[in-house]
């Protein structure tokens, strides 16, 4: 049997490459961009890039496209991301940070407790947490001295365990 290639499974099978590829080379991209341009208007336009080639993809493959109130979920969750994370990160590193200083911590606990263990005098945190009043128990019972750095405090790293 000979297999063939149409356009379609072609683009099933580069688009989880071409994500990695764009995703992945995005702090290299930052560091050698940002003394040349405006980090949030590169990134305009490296979406506006990305946008054109992930819906050549999504065309040539035939994707079904979300409808209804999914739409607006998947909108709002993009728009965060990537407004909020690497618009953040982009200014971060124009200003000067090390690309390598910055890390993406998933899990909502730990990420609470790295913020406030790496916290100085006079830092301004800002934490948008999911549970709320989970996290807002955390900072309460926060105690540096209490638990090593190394220890996780999120219920699925107890699980873990």
């Amino acid at each position: 049997m000979i297999a063939t290639t149409t356009p379609a499974s072609f683009a099933v099978r580069a688009t989880p490459a071409l994500f990695v590829v764009i995703w992945a080379s995005g702090f290299v991209v930052a560091k050698y961009a940002a003394p040349h341009a405006e980090p949030l208007s590169f990134l305009l336009i490296r979406y506006a890039g990305v946008v054109a080639l992930m819906l050549l993809l999504a065309v040539a493959a035939r994707a079904s496209w979300p409808r209804g109130r999914s739409v607006l979920h998947i909108a709002v969750a993009g728009i965060g991301i990537h407004a909020g994370y690497l618009g953040g990160v982009w200014t971060a590193i124009a200003a000067g940070m090390p690309a390598a200083h910055v890390r993406r911590i998933v899990d909502e606990f730990d990420a609470v407790d790295a913020c406030l263990r790496t916290a100085e005098r006079g830092d301004l945190v800002v934490l948008l947490p999911t549970s709320v009043q989970a996290v807002w128990n955390q900072m309460l019972a926060f105690s540096p001295t209490r638990r090593q750095p190394e220890e996780r405090t999120s219920p699925a790293a107890r699980l873990h365990a």
